[in-house]
Parts: structure tokens; sequence; C-alpha cells
């Protein structure tokens, strides 16, 4: 499966060694000394997405610097667009993701040294910024700009530490966004994500009353029908 790297760059992050760790090969460790008084939060800068892309999924990855030790239970990923005002309050929340054994590449059975993955479709990116971020400043016709916030919550142990080796993010591209890749598997929590998002964002539908006009009357009655009566035999 093809995979495109996106990581533009770190805007801000709480912890040390963020810009070690996002979008890196795993050589640094992303740490928060304390998770109980502050969480582990990184505003991160995508790569342009052409129109192209668009149609492909964004992948999540994570991955603990010692399994199940130090590590985050809980992913809040959100959204902007790049230029909007930089405040956390800004973001569209499009994903909760929990960290349990169901998340890792490969499913529960799958070794605890396999990476966590998450999956986002990058259209539902787009129409949430659309909608939500009328102010942020247009680019190139048909290229996004997402900033992307990963907030990092809950501790898998007491040791009240977030040790996080890896985080990546990629682009998976869609046969029509680049020839020659195959279409990647979309599992149904994506459909649902895709599905929720979008009743979300979709405008209510006004109800319009019935109109009743006063001037005509209708009046109906119920009337008794008897079976036809045989004629007498002649």
């Amino acid at each position: 499966m093809s995979r495109l790297p996106c990581v533009r760059a770190v805007a801000r992050s709480t912890g040390l060694g963020a810009e070690s760790v996002v979008g890196q090969s795993g050589h640094g460790v992303w740490e928060n000394h304390c998770v109980s008084k502050m969480d582990t939060v990184g505003e991160i800068e995508l790569t342009p997405l052409t129109e192209s892309l668009k149609q492909g999924l964004l992948l999540l990855e994570l991955r603990a610097k010692q399994p199940r030790v130090s590590f985050p239970t809980t992913c809040i990923v959100s959204v902007r667009e790049t230029g909007s005002p930089g405040r956390s309050r800004d973001d569209v929340v499009v994903k909760e993701w929990i960290l349990n054994d169901k998340s890792r590449r490969g499913g529960p059975s799958a070794p605890i040294t396999n990476p966590f993955e998450a999956t986002i479709p990058i259209r539902t990116l787009e129409n949430v910024v659309k909608v939500t971020d009328k102010q942020a400043p247009r680019r190139e016709q048909g290229t996004l700009w997402l900033t992307l916030t990963l907030r990092f919550v809950g501790c898998c142990d007491r040791s009240d530490r977030h040790e996080i080796a890896v985080v990546g993010l990629y682009v998976i591209p869609t046969v029509g966004g680049n020839e020659g890749v195959p279409r990647p598997s979309v599992s149904a929590s994506d459909h649902r994500a895709a599905h929720v998002q979008s009743v979300v964002l979709s405008p209510p539908t006004p109800t319009v009353a019935p109109q009743h006009d006063e001037s005509i009357n209708v009046d109906v009655q119920l009337v008794e029908v008897s079976p036809p009566t045989r004629p007498p035999s002649v």
C-alpha cells in the first residue's frame, strides 16, 4: 500500500521532543513528565494537498517507546485550515481515537510492538474547514492547507508520563489520485465516521407546516353501501 509522508512542520507542542518524533524515523522521544497537569499536544501543519490527493485517506500512525508503558489512552484529533487563528478552541474535533489493542495494525491479535493506526477521509477534513473556517485565507484553487492538532490524554499505567516514539502522518492515495496505486480498504468505522460528519455538517432541512385555508370546507361523509339486490326471477 503506497503512502506519502505529509508533515510540513510542527507549529506548536507541549512536552519535550515533538520535533524529533513527528514525521521522523523514530530516533527521538516525545515526552511529557506530568500528564495529570498537562495534556501532550502537537499542532502539525500538513503539506499542501492537491485535488488528486483529496480522494484519499489521511493515515495516522503512533508508536510507544516501550509497548504498554507511559503511553496515552486517547488521542483527540482536530483540524483547522492553515493560516486561521492558532487557538485550539477554533479547531474542530474529527476523531476521538481510543488507543487500545483494537486500534493496532492487525487488530487485537497482532503483536504489541505493532503501531497504532487510524484513517480519516481527506474529503471529510476539507468539508469541515469549508463549513467552519470562513475567515481562513484561501490558497491556490483546488489545494488544501490543513493544520492538525493531536491532543494525547490519559495514561496506560501509573507512571503519569507520555513517551511517544513515532507520530507518522501519511496520505494514502486512491487509484484516481495516483495511477498504479491500489485502492486502500476502508473500514466500516471510517465509513461511519464520514457519514456522521456529513450529518453533523449538513444544515437542517426546514420543516414546512401544512397550511389551512378557512374558506375551504370539505365535508366528508361515510355512507354505508348495501350489496346490490338480485332482480326477481321471471
